[in-house]
């Protein structure tokens, strides 16, 4: 009796937890989720790398996508901050990494919030799968000045 209780109980958390998971989907799917967030804190910077101006990157680790389709990055305020657009064989063979530019605008909270979507052409958007977007990490990358031409 005890195990058959033991069952039953366990049954019933699956249970709710399958129903959890589907309202959770649902409510999201009836929201227009589209994308998948990814919460980034910002890369530490040291005392020398304080001195060099540096811009913030993001690196997108892209997997195999399907034909014809491309990944749309945008920051927390829905702007978009960049694209990857794999083509030719490399779009279905091994992985590629795509640099985003990330707007200062985009960072709060000492962290990074990006909103990433995959699209095809007539089809609707939808979030990337982990296999698709493999990782996503933050750097800074020093940049140099140009000084206008007089």
């Amino acid at each position: 009796m005890r195990h058959a209780s033991r069952r039953l109980n366990l049954q019933s958390t699956a249970f709710a937890l399958a129903l959890w998971l589907t309202g959770t989907c649902a409510s999201a799917c009836a929201r227009g989720l589209r994308h998948r967030d990814f919460l980034l804190p910002l890369p530490t910077v040291s005392a020398a790398q304080k001195q060099v101006p540096r811009a913030l990157v993001a690196y997108l680790r892209v997997g195999s996508l399907p034909a014809g389709a491309r990944i749309l990055v945008r920051a927390r305020t829905g702007e978009l901050v960049g694209s990857a657009t794999p083509y030719g064989a490399q779009a279905r063979q091994k992985p590629g990494i795509y640099t985003v530019p990330i707007p200062q605008s985009a960072i709060q909270n000492n962290a990074v919030l990006l909103q990433v979507e995959l699209i095809r052409k007539g089809l609707r958007s939808r979030a990337p799968t982990r296999a698709e977007i493999q990782s996503i990490r933050l750097a800074y990358i020093p940049v140099t000045q140009s000084v206008p031409k007089k």
